[in-house]
């Protein structure tokens, strides 16, 4: 740690092997961690940015690497797992004693207020974290509640975000308050309360010029400046009962959550178009696991059930596409509504044997029960035309029986072999009310995968897998009706299930050396996927309208990619290393011809850090990438692109309480025509320490550079995006302590 380090995420950042995404995410070795604890209890239930954004680097003792950690105490070394944890622990003056911190920040062009309150208390029995801070908190954390999918299908669009930081494109007014309460009730049994919510109101201002290759050499081009206001509110509440001690295991976690977003868009093309989108979702769950361990095996009970409620509504002014309602003009509206329910539920029990050949067989039954209901209407002087090509009424089910017995050797405390042998049957019943087709369909798969992990020695592992799995389509593949997804997508389904299967297999090699700080990996995968369906587009102007054929096809995807870090004491300095390279192959369908699409991408990002004694300290981040596109049908290779970022931190301490930072970002894009292929930044920050009041200034984006702009291509076309930035700003900010 040094001067410029506040918070343990600030620490993380630097130590070898360990990675922070620009999301917050943290990954071990290029993993995600599967836990985040303190003081070896999860308060956050993957919510662990509040932690690493708000405790005090000082207030830390160690960070605590636990590799293959298993959660469930009655499963360690019966079960292995791929990923690490992390568990701070905290130094003894923290521990016992609630601390609140207060930031009040103000600053101008345009106004700029940056409020925050934290509360924190780490008790041997109990924990808690109360805030209201202006950033939006994710869960890192992979379940069944936080897997299921909302099934959005209605959006206004928008560029995607450019890849810079937050702090220079989103014009937003947020405010999240997050109350986290983990109570001990006795040393192996917690109770734990999450409650969080969201307000933003994000602005998003943009050009994008869309080039669509079309059959013959022909191309479509797309010209739209964007403007867009959202408001955004997400309520979400956790309720969890824990046991977890060395021969019993149970976890009950109760969700709620709710969301009321809706959105304004324009969008400038030949025609000036108005958009107005509603998206309520509210959705309830519950997930319970039980693990017993007996002297003749373990016994395992686990159930979910989930329900999301989706109901949309997209108004498009005017109406733009006649032809769809049997009309000529242009005075009026287009509504379109979509209502899904989705019900989901997943029950098992297993029972399982441990010894040198471990047994362990699962009897499964998973339901998911879906509704959709959809409408695309024509407002013209107030009469309603709705034909039934533009409805959708249907039900979709599916259920699961699943049979999957796992066998696992472990010769030696060092190697672990697993086989799982998944027998699977699967009823299918689909009723569309609309043209009144009811269809039920049934299938028997077998997918196997092998798992392979060996502990070559204290500093060397590796782990290998292979999977094979089936795969149907959703309810997304399933309506025939016309769905209009934004205002120039129009999307329906030829009645015809998709249907495929894929071959994957990924190799992972480690190494780790605490002692001499050196750690690395290297990683490999290939998956070979085999579908039944194409998707066809069909471009009637602007308008892109889809639909699907039956044409077997197959795509594939390699992946290879290392990294490399150490601390070097001899010069005061760490650096790391990473690099990847990318190939995948597919066909897609345009205007009823097929083509084939491949394209190759490789990257390198290596990261300097040196520090000059207590004086200041000089951290070089560099990120360069090629790529490359080809299109076999017209024999095209598109143009390569290569793209280049880089960052550069100056970190000073004058004297023990002053720290001044100079940062200066740039960005290369030699694929952009229009506008410059460079881009810089610079900011300039000072904070001054007292007792107990931290005093920053920030002046950032000191160049007033006022556009990102990025190219890149697809199997379908080229991109332009040009983004509005924010202009030069200063904020002032006063950290203090209330208690």
């Amino acid at each position: 740690t040094d001067g410029s380090d506040r918070t343990i995420g600030d620490v993380l950042k630097k130590m070898p092997g360990i990675q922070v995404q620009e999301n917050g995410a943290i990954l071990y070795q290029d993993k995600p961690i599967n836990k985040f604890y303190i003081e070896d209890m999860d308060l956050l239930q993957g919510k662990y940015g509040i932690a690493t954004n708000n405790i005090d680097a000082s207030k830390v003792a160690t960070v605590q690497v636990l590799e293959n950690h298993q959660p469930i105490k009655a499963l360690s070394g019966k079960e292995v797992s791929e990923h690490a944890a992390l568990n701070l622990k905290l130094k003894d003056s923290a521990k016992g004693i609630f601390t609140a911190n207060a930031q009040v920040g103000i600053g101008a062009s345009p106004l700029l207020l940056n409020n925050e309150v934290v509360g924190m208390l780490f008790a041997k029995n109990r924990q808690d974290i109360v805030m209201d801070v202006s950033k939006e908190i994710n869960s890192f954390y992979s379940n069944e509640a936080n897997d299921m999918n909302n099934n959005k299908m209605l959006s206004i669009p928008s560029p995607t975000p450019p890849a810079i930081s937050q702090q220079r494109h989103l014009f937003n007014d947020a405010h999240m308050g997050s109350i986290n309460d983990l109570r001990k009730l006795n040393p192996d049994y917690t109770l734990t309360t999450n409650i969080n919510y969201l307000y933003d109101r994000p602005e998003k201002n943009s050009y994008s010029y869309s080039e669509y290759y079309l059959p013959g050499d022909s191309i479509l081009a797309v010209g739209e400046t964007m403007q867009s206001q959202l408001y955004k509110n997400r309520l979400g509440a956790d309720i969890q009962v824990n046991a977890n001690t060395k021969n019993f295991y149970f976890n009950n976690l109760l969700k709620f959550e709710g969301e009321w977003d809706r959105e304004r868009g324009d969008a400038l093309t030949d025609d000036s178009i108005r958009q107005h989108l509603r998206n309520p979702v509210y959705g309830i769950s519950n997930t319970m696991d039980w693990t017993k361990v007996k002297e003749n095996g373990t016994v395992k009970v686990n159930s979910f059930f989930g329900y999301k409620d989706i109901s949309q509504t997209l108004n498009v002014y005017p109406l733009l596409y006649g032809d769809l309602f049997n009309v000529s003009s242009s005075d009026g509206n287009m509504k379109q509504r979509m209502d899904l329910s989705n019900f989901l539920t997943r029950n098992s029990v297993s029972w399982g044997k441990s010894g040198e050949i471990s047994q362990d067989y699962k009897i499964e039954f998973r339901s998911e029960m879906q509704h959709l209901k959809s409408g695309l209407q024509g407002d013209i002087n107030n009469q309603i035309i709705m034909p039934d090509s533009l409805r959708n009424d249907l039900n979709w089910n599916k259920y699961e029986w699943v049979f999957s017995p796992t066998y696992r050797y472990s010769p030696t405390s060092k190697i672990n072999i697993s086989l799982t042998v998944p027998v699977k049957y699967i009823l299918l019943p689909r009723n569309d009310q609309i043209s009144e087709n009811s269809k039920n369909s049934n299938y028997l798969y077998v997918t196997p995968s092998v798992f392979f992990n060996y502990k070559i020695s204290p500093f060397w592992s590796t782990n290998i897998n292979y999977n094979y799995s089936n795969n149907i389509g959703g309810i997304r593949e399933a309506y025939t009706g016309y769905i209009m997804t934004s205002y120039r997508n129009l999307l329906r389904n030829n009645n015809i299930l998709s249907k495929g299967h894929n071959h994957s297999a990924m190799g992972y090699l480690m190494y780790k050396n605490p002692l001499t700080t050196l750690f690395g990996n290297m990683f490999a995968s290939y998956r070979n996927t085999r579908s039944n369906l194409l998707n066809d587009y069909l471009y009637q102007g602007i308008l892109r309208v889809r639909s699907s054929i039956e044409q077997p096809n197959t795509s594939e995807n390699i992946d290879l990619s290392m990294r490399i870090g150490k601390d070097i004491d001899a010069i005061a300095s760490s650096f790391s290393v990473g690099s990847r390279y990318v190939y995948s192959s597919s066909s897609q369908l345009s205007q009823s011809v097929i083509s084939d699409y491949q394209y190759q991408y490789i990257s390198i990002s290596p990261n300097f850090t040196t520090r000059f004694k207590s004086f200041a300290n000089i951290n070089y981040t560099l990120n360069m990438a090629w790529s490359k596109s080809r299109i076999e049908s017209n024999n095209e290779s598109l143009p390569n692109i290569r793209t280049m970022s880089q960052k550069i931190n100056l970190n000073v301490f004058p004297i023990k309480r002053l720290t001044a930072t100079i940062s200066c970002e740039n960005f290369y894009n030699n694929a952009i025509q229009s506008g410059s292929r460079s881009m810089w930044f610079g900011d300039i920050s000072l904070k001054y320490k007292l007792k107990e009041v931290e005093l920053s200034f920030d002046y950032t984006n000191i160049f007033n550079t006022k556009r990102y702009i990025s190219t890149s291509y697809s199997d379908i076309g080229r991109y332009y995006y040009s983004y509005n930035l924010r202009p030069a700003e200063i904020l002032l900010k006063f950290r203090f302590k209330l208690k």
